[in-house]
């Protein structure tokens, strides 16, 4: 399942998505989802859902300001997601 971790700015979302890459997480970088940007602007890490509580803490860990995380469900829906669920 795709998790997608919307950042502040482009510049916090490339530099997660090096961070994570450098830690052998496979994450891209992409432009959000209508369903979850009520803008349309921005970009999003996309993560896949069994490492997504490494990547918030590692993004975390490196200052990367996180706005929001939504994970795509099996319905084709988004659910947002709050780190306290997270493992």
């Amino acid at each position: 399942m795709k998790c997608y971790v919307l950042c502040s700015s482009v510049t916090y979302a490339v530099k997660g998505r090096n961070l994570l890459m450098s830690r052998g997480i496979t994450a891209s970088l992409l432009r959000p989802p209508i369903e979850i940007s009520s803008c349309g602007c921005g970009y999003v890490i996309g993560v896949d859902k069994s490492v997504l509580g490494t990547a918030i803490k590692i993004l975390r860990e490196n200052l990367v300001k996180i706005n929001s995380i939504y994970c795509l469900g099996d319905d084709g829906k988004y659910k947002e997601v709050f780190p306290r669920d997270l493992p």
